[in-house]
């Protein structure tokens, strides 16, 4: 906290200390609730005790029905603490669980107490513990079907929007969007998010795998650009057989057209020579039946 000062009185959180320099935590905003009542307060002369359980977790100790909130629910766990007035453990720390008579709070592993007897101390929390829900944006089915071009060739359309390329796209919009902007859970109060964001709208819309690690873990390989060249393969395999088939029709269009569209007079022509051509042979097969060795051999007698 800075005070006194011509400029910049004011409370910052120390991101580093080079021994010479502060670097300041950035925070554009104030966030939503600092400056209201605290969502939970004890505050004590002689009764706030902890102890350095090694190697189980460390614990709080206080009256009995401290560590419960307004409804008398006990602190739900993941809760952060904020400790001070005491000797030696003022310091945030994470609740694990809390006993059943709410007197007691468990902390995480990773947070570490220093024993004190029963002393004074403050216990603070600034907010209640936040709900997280998950609702599907997808509604649909994951019903393929096959599309029959003609009677040699088909291919499967099982294209919705459950797939990953689109998925990854739409969680990163859902992150972008996440928190109110302006207070401590929007993307302007936590900038992270943002290359978490990149990632996914990298790998939602390209080939390329994007560099660096996968913030959410592997990720499936689909994306856009795949999706594009697929259905373009499918159009122009419908653009194909529609050509095919126009081609086809235009065929048959003027073989009908041949039968349908011819002259009479040159078709009763021809089938009277046919017809002539056909008696002439009928003709000379009568003659041709006639001949024997006999008559041969009588004329030349």
């Amino acid at each position: 906290t800075i005070s006194s000062g011509s400029t910049n009185n004011a409370t910052f959180t120390v991101k580093s200390n080079d021994g010479t320099n502060l670097v300041i935590e950035s925070k554009r905003f104030t966030d939503q609730g600092t400056t209201a009542a605290k969502y939970f307060t004890f505050t004590t002369g002689a009764s706030l005790a902890f102890n350095d359980n090694t190697p189980l977790a460390d614990t709080i100790v206080a009256p009995s029905s401290t560590f419960q909130d307004a409804a008398g629910n006990a602190l739900a766990a993941g809760t952060k603490l904020v400790i001070t007035g005491t000797d030696s453990n003022n310091a945030t720390y994470t609740i694990a669980s809390v006993s059943s008579d709410k007197s007691t709070v468990t902390l995480v592993t990773s947070d570490t107490v220093t024993t004190e007897a029963a002393g004074a101390g403050t216990v603070t929390l600034e907010k209640a513990a936040g709900t997280i829900s998950s609702t599907s944006y997808f509604k649909g089915d994951q019903v393929a079907m096959t599309h029959r071009v003609d009677s040699k060739r088909d291919f499967e359309y099982d294209l919705n929007a459950v797939d990953p390329g689109f998925e990854k796209a739409i969680r990163a919009m859902k992150i972008t969007l996440q928190g109110v902007f302006q207070t401590e859970g929007g993307l302007d109060q936590n900038t992270d998010r943002i290359e978490k964001i990149l990632f996914l709208l990298n790998s939602a819309l390209d080939r390329a795998p994007p560099g660096g690690t996968p913030p959410f873990g592997l990720e499936l390989s689909s994306n856009i650009e795949q999706i594009e060249q697929d259905l373009g393969f499918d159009r122009v395999l419908i653009d194909a057989t529609n050509t095919l088939h126009a081609d086809l029709i235009s065929f048959l269009d003027g073989s009908v057209s041949k039968l349908e569209n011819i002259d009479l007079t040159e078709v009763i022509t021809l089938l009277l020579n046919q017809q002539l051509a056909l008696d002439a042979s009928f003709q000379a097969f009568a003659r041709i039946r006639q001949l024997s060795l006999i008559n041969f051999l009588g004329r030349n007698s």
